[in-house]
């Protein structure tokens, strides 16, 4: 642009620090901000907030442990994925796109989700307020499928993290309102009005699939045309969580999450040992899931096993920790306010600046060195948690210093690991291949953290959130193992065929 102001200028020279210009000045930056917080919205009120919420109403620290498992459609999301690649919308997709129309629908979803947890008692019915949360949680976690196929779709892979800041950066502003703004309501009037409070406000992002630009997206068909058998994968995982809900203790439990978590290791190394064949030809493709899977198995070969490990541990730490953060403040007698200035709004203040960080770091020393740094930043600012935990006195200041590291280097990772994940993705499989890693690290974090609680009351919450802090050990050493060898230069130039259905 010619004649340019010196206002201009100036911006352009911050953007290479912040990219402030790039968001106001790119209808695509401008629309993945507003998608960005309309994806970070709802998740707190299934994670943080409702953690606050239960303790507050004197949930047991195990049962809320277990109560995170309630999310675990954002884990599962891959499940229903294919749908959005390749299921039309009627009416609807004639006129934004299928992709904004399945983005719409999955926000109207939230909004009456969190309309009905408004009219909801923990007290008196826990089993409703967990039947209210799965509904927020799947929702939401299709806003995400959509949100994350949109933003690859949105840019070459010079862009994926610059995207994935600005991403951040409106995922944390949805979860400032989130926090701040729902314990902030619930301390001055009650917890119903709050949620029918961001409901109200979750409404208005449904307008964001009628001005965001459309992008180039696979084919979809009409629910008629639809091959439904190609879905059967489903129903067995679904009558195994059905039949362990009703007959398994928690020990049966734990080791079916380990089995669970060892099956994509198995799969690939089956893949690269016995389907070599199936591997090279183009039926496997064809398959949802399965097929998006097997592209990854192709293209990696052996390093997937690594690929998985990282993937899989990355936010491990976080996610244990982060179950029983919320119970700790409560019972250090901080009160509602206090926490949500200091953990909402400050916190998610450190938390961009964290996501700014690592956009800033992936560019400037590359993605490997950034995974690294965001490893060990993790260890070392979950030990503040086992500091604050000795402390007697609820004082806002400790607060700060230990929120506001861990939110630094979870922002940070954050980033890291969303490009890392970008940059592994076959655009011919966006949606399913991205959910896909995306449901990996929540599943593999959150169905651990499940027993955190139980942990908790087992050693204490200063030795637990040291046990935690360790459990980020595992994906420093792969991801050195991964700069070491370049994993993101390999298998570029290998990609499997498309397949339909």
């Amino acid at each position: 642009m010619e004649n340019q102001s010196p206002t201009l200028t100036i911006l352009k020279k911050v953007d290479e620090f912040f990219l402030i210009s790039e968001i106001f000045a790119s209808r695509k930056m401008a629309a993945m901000l507003a998608l960005g917080f309309s994806a970070g919205l709802p998740i707190m009120l299934v994670y943080t907030t409702l953690s606050a919420w239960l303790r507050e109403v004197g949930v047991s620290r195990t049962a809320i442990g277990f109560f995170i498992w309630v999310s675990f459609a954002y884990s599962l999301k891959f499940l229903w994925a294919p749908l959005t690649d390749r299921v039309r919308i009627p009416i609807l997709a004639d006129k934004i796109g299928n992709r904004l129309a399945w983005t719409f629908v999955a926000i109207i979803g939230v909004v009456i989700s969190m309309v009905a947890m408004g009219f909801q008692d923990p007290s008196q019915n826990l089993q409703n307020v967990a039947i209210c949360a799965i509904f927020i949680a799947f929702f939401s976690a299709t806003l995400d499928i959509c949100v994350d196929a949109w933003r690859v779709d949105a840019g070459e892979d010079k862009e994926q993290a610059t995207l994935a800041a600005v991403y951040q950066l409106g995922y944390r502003f949805g979860m400032i309102l989130a926090i701040s703004g729902v314990l902030w309501v619930a301390q001055t009037t009650s917890w119903n009005i709050a949620y029918w409070c961001v409901a109200a406000i979750a409404l208005v992002g449904a307008s964001i699939p009628f001005w965001a630009s459309r992008m180039p997206e696979p084919e979809a068909k009409p629910f008629k045309d639809i091959k439904w058998s190609r879905f059967a994968i489903i129903i067995p995982i679904i009558a195994v969580v059905l039949i362990f809900k009703k007959y398994a203790d928690i020990g049966d439990l734990f080791y079916l999450i380990l089995t669970v978590l060892a099956l994509p290791f198995v799969f690939a190394a089956g893949l690269l040992i016995w389907g070599k064949t199936a591997l090279s030809g183009s039926a496997i493709y064809e398959m949802p899931i399965v097929g998006d899977f097997a592209d990854i198995v192709r293209r990696y070969g052996w390093l997937t096993l690594l690929i998985l490990l990282i993937v899989m541990t990355y936010r491990i730490s976080d996610y244990t920790m982060g179950v029983m953060a919320m119970p700790l403040y409560i019972d250090l007698g901080y009160d509602k306010g206090t926490i949500g200035q200091v953990k909402g709004l400050f916190g998610v203040v450190m938390l961009m600046v964290g996501a700014f960080a690592g956009g800033w770091s992936a560019v400037k020393f590359g993605l490997p060195r950034t995974l690294i740094v965001g490893a060990f930043l993790t260890i070392v600012t979950n030990l503040a948690f086992a500091w604050l935990a000795q402390i007697e006195a609820p004082l806002t200041h400790y607060l700060l210093v230990t929120i506001g590291a861990d939110n630094l280097a979870a922002g940070f990772a954050g980033t890291a690991i969303i490009a890392f994940m970008s940059l592994l993705t076959n655009k011919d499989f966006t949606a399913t291949q991205y959910a896909l890693f995306s449901s990996l690290v929540a599943f593999s974090g959150k169905s651990l953290a499940g027993f955190s609680g139980a942990l908790a009351d087992m050693i204490d919450y200063q030795n637990f959130f040291i046990v935690t802090a360790m459990f980020g050990l595992p994906p420093l050493i792969a991801v050195i193992v991964s700069w070491q060898i370049n994993l993101l230069e390999r298998g570029k130039a290998k990609k499997a065929g498309q397949g339909s259905i």
